[in-house]
């Protein structure tokens, strides 16, 4: 298989010096680099050049600045400008193909010197798996750059597609934002495709449980795909407590298969034809994983399951790739992270909910009300995330009857809408959240009752 085409990047240029104002058109499919021929480069940078100054960019140009830049003969002359310029006839629409080939051209060929790159790297002494992730990230970095999301556009150029969604969500009676099945957020909260929602909390809040009480009932009501990176529980930790909250029977007697009476083992049974082979949720529970394996991981998923729906990470502060002790290099690196993952948000069009932590300056107020900065590392957070939530239990700090199961969601970010606090309930024996408050007495574990 060839990797380049002469002949295409020769009609590219021939175009570009052919057509006016064509260069814009295509200066988001094509770079100079990719074209594989460097006098072609060099032709397509004064092009490129000519395009920002604001000048015309046809032939007499084109060799005038090449001319001024002493660059004519690294083209081979004026003869070979010439040859280029008198090149096949195209059209504005061949010319965007042409460019796209060449642009999908030259990502295989830097993907197979990355991939002999790689075969170099993995016979050098080292962490295997060190060297495998060096090997991800330059094939991670090449899609990234070769990735075909729009640029600009005026707001006449996307009223079609504005009037297009109002006309579906009127006549399907659909709206763009995500249901969690809780009543109480639902009726608050706005949650869309493409944003970053952060739970906070300090531990023993409930986050993670939140959190996998929003993932399984996304996944339910779209039946989509949803991811969950476990980077603090074992799979079967996370297994046990979905099958504890989804059957209503005591986690505790979950973990130790000790006191299940019969309308238990009925109750998981049910549990269990639910999470059955249509329900699409891939847990990834390995440690210190990295932005670069987060999206291998996803892509594979993709390509075999198609539209990923919402993505979980547990938690940001122990992923993998934050370096440095000093707080300033920590709050650097998590700042990567945290807008890495704002991108996979919009690269896969899906809600991405990431946990975090809270630091101690909450518990020192007389209410232990949330405030954003309590956001470990928060600065960057804080600006990337969409939504923020903040999980505050009164019954954590003060054991009193009526604290008995009461939660506060705290929303202190929302980016289209109002921020304020919700009022629901902790079940932590089940490890789910529920819109009102029942009877929190414990069921009695040794009862086949």
């Amino acid at each position: 298989m060839e990797l380049h085409s002469i002949e295409l990047e020769k009609s590219i240029l021939a175009a570009l010096m052919k057509i006016e104002d064509s260069y814009i058109e295509i200066v988001n499919l094509v770079s100079a680099n990719d074209f594989y021929a460097e006098r072609h480069k060099i032709i397509f940078e004064t092009i490129a050049r000519l395009s920002e100054q604001n000048e015309p960019y046809d032939v007499l140009m084109v060799k005038d600045s090449l001319i001024a830049t002493n660059q004519l003969e690294a083209v081979g002359s004026d003869e070979y400008l010439g040859d280029v310029a008198t090149y096949a006839d195209s059209t504005l629409f061949s010319l965007k193909g042409y460019a796209k080939r060449v642009r999908e051209m030259s990502a295989i060929r830097q993907a197979k010197q990355s991939l002999l790159d790689g075969q170099a790297i993995l016979e050098t002494e080292g962490e295997y798996s060190a060297k495998v992730n060096t090997i991800i990230e330059s094939l991670t970095n090449i899609v990234d750059e070769k990735s075909t999301q729009k640029g600009a556009e005026t707001i006449s150029q996307m009223m079609t597609g504005f009037f297009n969604r109002l006309q579906d969500y009127a006549l399907s009676g659909a709206t763009p934002f995500i249901k969690t099945n809780f009543i109480t957020v639902d009726n608050r909260v706005n949650l869309q495709n493409g944003e970053l929602l952060i739970i906070a909390g300090r531990p023993s809040m409930g986050k993670s449980a939140l959190a996998q009480n929003v993932l399984q009932n996304i996944v339910e009501n779209i039946w989509g795909t949803g991811v969950f990176f476990s980077l603090e529980m074992p799979k079967e930790q996370v297994m046990q407590r979905f099958m504890a909250s989804t059957a209503s029977v005591h986690l505790s007697k979950v973990m130790s298969g000790q006191g299940l009476n019969e309308s238990d083992y009925g109750n998981l049974t049910s549990a269990a034809e639910k999470f059955g082979v249509n329900f699409n949720l891939f847990i990834d529970d390995r440690n210190a994983l990295t932005i670069g394996q987060m999206r291998s991981t996803l892509n594979k998923i993709r390509q075999k399951q198609g539209k990923i729906s919402v993505i979980m990470v547990d938690y940001i502060q122990i992923m993998g790739g934050i370096t440095g002790t000093a707080s300033s290099e920590r709050s650097a690196s998590i700042g990567d992270i945290s807008r890495a993952l704002k991108g996979f948000a919009k690269e896969y069009d899906c809600l991405v909910i990431a946990l975090s932590q809270l630091n101690r300056e909450s518990e020192k107020r007389p209410n232990n009300k949330p405030k954003l900065s309590d956001l470990r590392e928060s600065g960057a957070i804080e600006s990337d995330a969409d939504h923020i939530w903040v999980i505050n239990r009164p019954e954590v700090y003060e054991q009193k009857p009526e604290n008995k199961g009461k939660a506060e969601i705290h929303v202190l970010k929302q980016r289209q809408g109002a921020i304020g606090m919700l009022d629901m309930s902790f079940e932590g024996h089940y490890s789910r959240f529920v819109d009102q408050l029942p009877n929190f007495d414990e069921p009695n574990l040794g009862s086949d009752e």
